[in-house]
């Protein structure tokens, strides 16, 4: 896949990452430290945030609500949905808190009307389910289902700096 990515876009992936858990703050700042270090022009916002470090969590996601402007999110969440089903292959026991971060989709104001149907479906199917606990494979088969259509997207994380989650 061959896309190129602005930093509107990455930016809005690194927003959206951290409020649902799919990424850890760290992951963002490590990010902008990467960008200047390959291009010492990297420009005054990749700037900012790198100097964020210090800056508590609500104050880093102001400043990437920001930075993002007025960026098409349909990439960025796609990419955490691809950035999900990793994680999910490589931690199946993290299958509750990355449904949880699913869910936490739901809240995005412009989510994509296509995504926001197929969550709810998912979410629908997962309460319909008998009163007893979800089994964690049986979760993780779910989400891994889900999540299956988004991994087109994997060959673009490698710009966001890798997978930066942590348990």
């Amino acid at each position: 896949m061959s896309v190129q990515l602005f930093n509107k876009s990455l930016f809005c992936y690194f927003r959206i990452g951290p409020v649902t858990g799919l990424l850890d703050r760290q992951s963002v700042i490590a990010w902008a430290d990467e960008e200047i270090i390959k291009n010492p022009s990297a420009g005054d916002d990749v700037i900012e945030l790198a100097l964020a470090s210090q800056q508590s969590y609500s104050q880093i996601i102001w400043l990437l609500n920001r930075l993002q402007d007025n960026a098409d999110i349909d990439l960025p969440i796609k990419m955490l949905l691809a950035r999900a089903g990793v994680l999910l292959e490589q931690q199946p026991e993290q299958a509750t808190e990355i449904g949880m971060g699913l869910q936490l989709l739901l809240a995005e104001e412009f989510l994509p009307g296509e995504i926001r149907s197929l969550l709810r479906v998912m979410e629908n199917d997962l309460e319909s389910t008998p009163l007893s606990p979800i089994a964690a494979d049986d979760l993780a088969r779910r989400l891994s289902a889900f999540l299956g259509d988004y991994a087109i997207y994997r060959g673009l994380l490698p710009v966001t700096g890798g997978l930066g989650w942590t348990a």
